[in-house]
């Protein structure tokens, strides 16, 4: 997660979480959701006078006002240095946000040592939030040496305090045993405590655990009940993986239709594997009746973020002309779209693509490279392809082949 989607989560996580979770010097009488939300462009002079005079709440309000664009023109150079001023008086909110745009490069060159500089600050100042983020930091390397048992220090801080994403961090590195000696019981707790603040990562981590039997007592009612409320949440991540259970009938009785509900409402909300999923439930008829062109619809949306799987399954349909004009070079760009991003199966499709000149001039060395790196359904097949190639090809153009595909492993060794 980025440094300016976890500050966004920490905003919204204001709201809802109640007012004994925070230490109340990092809690106005109003969430700084709800300060933002009232705060109206006739209140700016009067708030810029006072950040002016030097007052750092209302240097970090008008910072926040510029990093948002309400109620002022976005302008993250003016966030910055209003968010610069009041950290500079130890203001530990002003300080996380300056060092998450430092994180981010947001409006200021992107600098992770001087992110880490001002999330400390703010962490040092007992910021559950910079405690947090300054785990995730160390757990990535990110600015600092790698170093997980320092990850788990600061987790822990934060997690103490009530944080709610730092509670589900701290169980996630429990489980892993990374940091901390492993202990599946203490991860359950850590999920628990998160999840009974609603926090939607907690709850489906939750549900894992009751499915797997990971720490409690296997139960696929339990789990399902709490997958079904993370869900619940709105949160896209979750209602996919709900989907994934109705499909195939974890913990619930298996239903496409209800399959696709959820695919759909985590799909509508712009998450990419269920858009992918939506896809495949068209193309297979599955919860709906077939139809090729939402399949199609769904694999570009799906494949517009960048899915794997979505780009290789469009360039067939581009190949074959599926609810979409044939155009072979488009299904070509996008094979080699799929396969940068890992998808095993374009290798094969691209092969057949240079073999017969489809979309790309024909040329046999470069399909015999793909064909080598790519996987088969079968040896008989694959046999059969390598014959027919070899007896159109003299042993040099085999070696060149060979080393291309040599080298393109070397070139992508994962």
């Amino acid at each position: 997660m980025s440094a300016s989607a976890r500050r966004f989560l920490s905003l919204a996580l204001f709201v809802t979480m109640a007012a004994a979770t925070l230490p109340a010097q990092y809690l106005t009488e109003e969430s700084l959701a709800e300060q933002l939300q009232k705060l109206t462009a006739e209140k700016i002079p009067a708030l810029r006078e006072k950040a002016e005079a030097g007052e750092p709440a209302s240097q970090f309000l008008l910072g926040l006002a510029y990093h948002f664009g309400k109620p002022v023109d976005k302008n993250l150079t003016e966030a910055e240095r209003w968010f610069r001023r009041a950290a500079e008086q130890d203001h530990a909110e002003a300080q996380f946000w300056l060092g998450g745009m430092y994180s981010e490069g947001e409006g200021v060159t992107k600098d992770l040592g001087e992110a880490v500089k001002w999330i400390r600050k703010a962490a040092e100042r007992g910021h559950p939030k910079a405690q947090n983020d300054l785990g995730y930091m160390y757990r990535r390397g990110e600015g600092v040496p790698e170093d997980h048992a320092e990850a788990v220090n600061w987790y822990r801080k934060s997690a103490q305090q009530g944080y709610a994403v730092a509670q589900n961090n701290l169980g996630l590195s429990y489980l892993a045993g990374a940091g901390v000696e492993r202990n599946a019981e203490e991860a359950v707790r850590w999920f628990r405590a998160a999840a009974e603040q609603k926090f939607a990562d907690a709850m489906s981590n939750l549900g894992d655990c009751y499915s797997e039997g990971t720490g409690v007592a296997k139960n696929a009612k339990t789990a399902w009940e709490w997958y079904r409320r993370a869900a619940d949440t709105g949160d896209a991540e979750a209602q996919f993986n709900l989907g994934v259970k109705y499909a195939n009938g974890e913990g619930i009785e298996q239903s496409y239709k209800d399959a696709m509900k959820w695919y759909r409402l985590a799909a509508d909300q712009g998450h990419a594997n269920a858009q992918y999923h939506v896809g495949m439930m068209y193309a297979h008829g599955q919860g709906v009746p077939q139809d090729w062109c939402e399949t199609v619809k769904w694999y570009r949306l799906a494949g517009e973020q960048g899915h794997p799987r979505a780009l290789g399954n469009l360039a067939i349909s581009y190949r074959n002309g599926e609810c979409v004009e044939k155009d072979p070079q488009a299904a070509v760009r996008l094979l080699f779209a799929a396969i940068e991003r890992g998808h095993v199966r374009s290798r094969l499709i691209l092969g057949m693509c240079f073999a017969e000149g489809d979309g790309v001039e024909r040329d046999l060395v470069e399909a015999y490279k793909w064909f080598t790196l790519a996987e088969w359904d079968s040896d008989v097949q694959r046999q059969r392809v390598f014959d027919f190639l070899k007896e159109r090809m003299d042993t040099e153009q085999v070696a060149e082949a060979e080393r291309r595909a040599k080298e393109w492993r070397e070139q992508h060794p994962n």
